[in-house]
């Protein structure tokens, strides 16, 4: 699973990464981790599923990194590019 990164953030991890590179997802749906406010109570925590109607697949900036030692195996590592919510993806977790 890709950790997302805030495009805010973007040009601090580029200068921190190690021979990065830019690239694109195709995803058919995404999720979003948000607190459901219950009256009296703790949040609920749940998972939404994002998808387009009608299904298209969308595009996902990312970054990705190949890190190498000597004796070790690689380490493959991606992160997808985020910003603010679209207002329908802020009001679900509102």
């Amino acid at each position: 699973m890709a950790r997302p990164t805030r495009k805010d953030t973007l040009s601090m991890r580029r200068s921190m990464s190690f021979r990065d590179a830019d690239g694109l997802m195709v995803v058919s749906a995404f999720y979003e981790h948000v607190a459901l406010p219950r009256p009296g109570a703790e949040p609920e925590k749940v998972i939404l599923e994002f998808k387009r109607r009608p299904q298209q697949n969308m595009l996902v900036a990312c970054l990705w990194s190949r890190w190498s030692a000597p004796g070790e195996q690689d380490l493959l590592s991606f992160a997808a590019i985020t910003d603010e919510p679209p207002p329908e993806v802020a009001a679900a977790g509102a």
